[in-house]
């Protein structure tokens, strides 16, 4: 019974990883998609270069 235990401890962290990285992947993938985080990295460093050139 232990053995049994044991082999499907293994089954449950394989399952929890792969289904892990796919929500990972799936998030990134929408967001990259939407443009929003790529627009907003782009917005932010632009107004840093306009703020560095007042100075």
């Amino acid at each position: 019974m232990k053995d049994f235990m044991m082999r499907n401890l293994k089954w449950y962290y394989i399952v929890a990883a792969v289904v892990g990285l796919g929500a990972i992947v799936a998030i990134v993938y929408i967001v990259v998609r939407s443009g929003g985080l790529l627009e907003r990295i782009n917005h932010r460093r632009a107004q840093q270069l306009e703020s560095d050139v007042e100075v």
